[in-house]
């Protein structure tokens, strides 16, 4: 048995997905162990190992969809191995990351950026927020100051779908 992370995106969570809910619904794919971390949509569970994340990510998002009710969920499958080297490459300073108004988020992401999307994250770099690409997901300095703009919509860069998360919770 393998082990996999989940992170889902559009859950219906008022009144749709707790984690009860959610536990259900893995357990009727077939999977194991199934337990969710801090919310519903952060899944953890174990099943046969795959080859390719992609078909497995989309039968989740299928089965979420249609016994939820709703057309924009979407999965990210990352395994403890991925995960680890997410954290552990982190490319800023702990000094920087121990600064109060500086926050780290991970954006995934289902494909790689591709060059045009890594160029405008460079471009909208700015003193509020810092974007360094990397394989399949970003990593997103986030400054927060009384002065902080809102933070930029990511869906207008990137050109695929995505979940943020906080590196504590990875």
């Amino acid at each position: 048995m393998q082990k996999y992370a989940a992170f889902m995106t559009g859950l219906p969570l008022r009144g749709g997905a707790d984690n009860e809910k959610i536990r259900r619904l893995y357990t009727r794919l077939g999977f194991s162990n199934v337990q969710t971390y801090r919310s519903p949509d952060n899944v953890l569970f174990e099943t046969a190992p795959v080859g390719i994340l992609g078909p497995l990510e989309a039968q989740i998002s299928r089965h979420m969809r249609r016994s939820l009710g709703t057309d924009d969920i979407w999965t990210f499958i990352r395994t403890p191995n991925e995960i680890n080297h997410i954290v552990r490459d982190v490319p800023f300073s702990s000094e920087v990351l121990s600064k109060k108004e500086n926050h780290l988020f991970i954006v995934l992401l289902t494909d790689p950026l591709d060059s045009r999307a890594k160029r405008e994250l460079r471009i909208r770099r700015s003193y509020n927020d810092e974007f360094v690409p990397a394989e399949t997901h970003i990593y997103w300095l986030r400054h927060v100051t009384d002065d902080s703009v809102a933070p930029q919509p990511l869906s207008e860069i990137v050109e695929t779908h995505a979940t943020v998360r906080s590196l504590n919770t990875l």
